[in-house]
Parts: C-alpha cells; structure tokens; sequence
C-alpha cells in the first residue's frame, strides 16, 4: 500500500514522491499512464521550484547581510539597568535592582555609569548588559487617585 502512494502521480506534485525524493522514477513492469504523463511537467515544475527557491535564498542572505547591528544606544542622562549575572533560579529578577545613569558613550556599544549616589563605576559596561530604565508613573498611587486625576 505504502509501495503504492509513493510511486503514483500525485496530483499537487505532478510526479510521485519517489521521483521527488530520489530523482528518478521507481522500476516497476507496468508503466503508470498519469506518472509518463506527469513526468514532463513535473521535472518543469520541480525545476522552476529549485529556482525560484534559490532566489529566495539569496535574497534572504543579502537582506541579513545589509541589516544593521541591532543594539541598542544610549544617550548620556539616559537611566538604565544591569543584568543580574548572579541568578540562581528562574524566579530571581532578570536586572539588578540598582538604576545607573549613562555619563559618556564610547564606541563599540560601550558605556560609562554612574551608580545612584552618582559616583562614576570603575569598569565601562557593555551596552549588551544594559536596558533602559523606565519608570512607572502610578507606582505609588491607589486606582481611585488615579482615576480622579483624570
């Protein structure tokens, strides 16, 4: 049964998935009168396929060869957090709960901090380890505060 629906025309393919597979049809005695008949247009399609698959390919590869670097920059002023390298289990927070402030971008994706008291760190940071604080401006108020200054 198996034997039987690979070797068969089908009908999307145009030639069975054993020509598909193999490239070249399977020996049997009696010649199938749809697979003589699909084997013209299906090498055609199957050639038109592997070309136009080709050209995607190729396309693909110079749209990620144009792309730019995809990091992230920061403005002196700008206030970020470090990624908590020290996390033991999943449920320990992702970034340190210190927020830094950017003094000088270098190049290379390379920062200079400033911890909270505003005493420069020793060590540039990488812009890698770095994301963009952002504060939350309701943190402290209840809901009905917020919706009565609306």
């Amino acid at each position: 049964m198996l034997y039987a629906y690979r070797t068969k025309a089908h009908q999307s393919l145009g030639i069975s998935p054993f020509e598909m597979l193999y490239g070249a049809s399977p020996r049997e005695p009696g010649q199938d009168v749809l697979q003589t008949l699909g084997e013209k247009f299906g090498y055609e399609r199957l050639f038109y396929l592997q070309q136009d698959r080709l050209k995607g390919k190729d396309s693909e590869t110079i749209a990620k060869d144009e792309q730019e670097e995809g990091y992230t920059q920061f403005s002196p002023g700008t206030q970020v957090v470090k990624i908590n390298h020290s996390k033991k289990t999943k449920l320990d927070p992702n970034f340190k709960s210190k927020i830094y402030t950017v003094l000088a971008a270098l190049n290379n994706n390379v920062y200079i901090l400033a911890n909270p008291k505003g005493i420069r760190m020793k060590r540039a940071i990488n812009g890698s380890q770095l994301k963009k604080f952002n504060s939350r401006q309701h943190a402290n108020q209840t809901f009905h505060e917020i919706m009565e200054g609306v």
